[in-house]
């Protein structure tokens, strides 16, 4: 995996410096007296970039109110450490902070949660998100001995055979939103409707995105409900979401 950062300005690099000291920090004191296996002596095993600032195309676009974000992946030591809300949440309103502030962070910082084990699965299936994330990806973090299993092919029918299941689930979901919708409006429900609404819109995004890509970080928010509530969905963008094939799709 690539661990040059030189193709980004000198200011960008210390932000992002910055961003690893902020996780790593973080993760320390969310694990700190705890005495459950795999957590009391759990770690942080890679910090990557992927996306637009790995790949060297992102935009910073004032007049159109348009910044691409740093995108990264954490991988862990186990599948505990996973769990957003209990682990990770410090990480998160700090950043969110410091971007506030605009004093040490000015770039907007999303981050997924995995195990290396569930990379190396996903690898292994040939899954183009992660696939993407391997061949692309800048590793901020890396501890020794703990690497990447080399990406496998995914077969056409395979890739097709998934995406054709998320569609049937995603719409099959979106479509009783929908009806609940218009029970609410029938009946003048208003507040009930647009809920409904804003819910069917959900699941059509997530559809997309696992249709597209077989993944959305959706699947893991969805384990915990107020953490789901409150993150901001991924754009389409993000992922360089393509209509022109699976095979050409690109993770942002």
């Amino acid at each position: 995996m690539k661990t040059s950062l030189d193709h980004l300005p000198a200011g960008k690099q210390r932000e992002l410096a910055f961003v690893v000291e902020v996780l790593t920090d973080a993760f320390a004191e969310a694990i700190a007296g705890r005495k459950a296996g795999g957590v009391k002596d759990g770690q942080i095993l890679k910090i990557v970039l992927f996306g637009s600032y790995a790949r060297g195309d992102w935009v910073e676009d004032p007049v159109g109110r348009y910044f691409s974000d740093y995108d990264l992946l954490v991988v862990v030591s186990d599948e505990k450490l996973t769990d957003v809300l209990e682990f990770w949440d410090g990480a998160e309103r700090r950043l969110l902070a410091e971007l506030s502030s605009g004093q040490r962070l000015r770039t907007p910082v999303n981050f997924i949660v995995h195990t290396l084990a569930d990379v190396n699965a996903q690898l292994a299936r040939g899954r183009y998100f992660f696939t993407d994330i391997a061949r692309d990806g800048i590793g901020l973090l890396e501890l020794p001995e703990h690497p990447f299993v080399e990406p496998q092919p995914l077969t056409p029918q395979t890739a097709l055979d998934e995406a054709q299941g998320y569609y049937e689930d995603g719409m099959a979901s979106a479509s009783g939103r929908l009806q609940l919708a218009e029970f609410a409006i029938d009946r003048g429900l208003n507040k009930e409707a647009a809920f409904e609404l804003h819910q069917a819109s959900e699941h059509l995004y997530n559809c997309l995105l696992l249709v597209l890509t077989l993944y959305t970080p959706l699947c893991r928010a969805r384990h915990n409900g107020d953490y789901a509530e409150r993150r901001t969905m991924p754009m389409a963008a993000d992922f360089g979401l393509s209509i022109s094939g699976l095979g050409g799709l690109r993770s942002a």
